[in-house]
Formats: C-alpha cells, structure tokens, sequence
C-alpha cells in the first residue's frame, strides 16, 4: 500500500510540474474596484491559494493529531510499565523454582 501512495504523491507532483510548466503568463485579479497585475506566473496563484486552504485545514485537524499524539504517548508509557511488572514476575518465579 506504501508503493501505492508513493506513485500517487510522484503523479500528482508530475502533474503539479507539468502545470506549472505550462501557465507562465502574468496575470490581472481583481476584486470590485480593486485591481491587481502581477508579473508572476499563474501557478505560484494557484499554489499560494492551495496552501491558503491547507492552513484552516491543519488548524481544524490539531486537536484531533494532539488527541491521537497524547493517547499514544500513554498506551507506550503503560506498556512500559506493565513489560517491568512482568520481568519483575518473570525474574521472581525463576528464583523461586528449583
């Protein structure tokens, strides 16, 4: 499955270049009365409006990441703790058999 999303991140970046490559003319956004002509290529556009949506998307889903990091870190910790209890009973029924 890892190969799987391996291709799926290198055809989505081929296509990402491969789009980029093609849209260099400038472009004009404007907005009501404001208008703005920029001498950058269209994908840097594109790109600045994908990682514009991608931060509200990251804010929303910490909680969840934090939630999921935090429920990890304890489930280690315990299982720590429950292999020493069990060496400490492994170690006490080897002294205690003949």
């Amino acid at each position: 499955m890892q190969y799987m999303k391996t291709l799926l991140v290198l055809v989505v970046l081929l296509a990402v270049v491969v789009f980029g490559i093609n849209n260099t003319q400038s472009f004009a956004l404007s907005f009501m009365s404001f208008q703005l002509i920029w001498q950058t290529p269209l994908w840097v556009l594109l790109m600045a409006a994908f990682f514009a949506g991608m931060v509200p998307i990251f804010i929303v889903s910490l909680p969840e990441k934090t939630a999921y990091f935090n429920r990890v870190r304890s489930l280690r910790i315990r299982q720590r703790r429950l292999e020493k209890e069990l060496r400490a009973i492994d170690r006490r029924a080897s002294a205690s058999a003949p």
